[in-house]
């Protein structure tokens, strides 16, 4: 069954060494209807790909685009995606990081430091606005069940129920980019939400 996918994964070498975003982009949806195991070559070379695919793809659509068919994907590792792109970091605008968040999440410090530094600092306050909006969103549904508190109270008291784990749906992303930021709007909201904070409560 995996030999009869070798044609496509030759389509895939060969847009990708030419670069053509359009013609991997077409192939890769056809691959996406496929089921594909580890341990054999169509894995091997599709994954051996994966990193220059990633940037072919990212340069080559609009960054909504590019988003929305990596986080589509169930063959592509979105953490190898971030790796290539971090390797092109100069090449990666605030505007794009910006973009493809909604579909990837944002860039991560340790693993990608250049792209987190790209987004800590941009001089646009709108970013750090945009964070506060979402962290009080996602840290407010956390704690909505069954509190009495004032949606202010609710939204700074939810960060002891939050998990901070992969599943957070990027709450510590955003904390964690957010405190990276250097402008008022960002100082000021780290502050109120250090001040009110539950300390010593149960």
């Amino acid at each position: 069954m995996h030999e009869d996918l070798l044609p496509l994964i030759q389509e895939l070498e060969r847009a990708v060494e030419l670069r053509d975003a359009r013609a991997a982009t077409a192939t890769l949806r056809r691959l996406n209807d496929e089921t594909i195991y580890s341990g054999n070559e169509v894995y091997d070379r599709l994954h051996a790909v994966e990193g220059k695919l990633g940037v072919v793809l990212f340069e080559g659509l609009e960054s909504a685009e590019f988003g929305q068919l990596v986080s589509d994907d169930k063959h592509l590792y979105t953490f190898r995606v971030w790796e290539a792109l971090e390797e092109v970091a100069e090449r990666v605008s605030v505007g794009a990081l910006w973009e493809i968040k909604d579909y990837l999440g944002l860039p991560c410090p340790n693993s990608c430091p250049k792209l987190h530094a790209t987004l800590a600092t941009a001089d646009d306050e709108t970013i750090s606005k945009q964070l506060i909006e979402t962290i009080d969103r996602l840290a407010g549904t956390e704690a909505r069940e069954g509190s009495s508190l004032s949606v202010h109270d609710r939204t700074m008291s939810a960060f002891r129920f939050v998990r901070w784990t992969p599943d957070d749906r990027g709450l510590g992303a955003c904390v964690r980019l957010l405190a990276a930021r250097s402008d008022s709007s960002a100082q000021v909201a780290c502050r109120r939400y250090l001040i009110d904070l539950p300390w010593g409560a149960d």
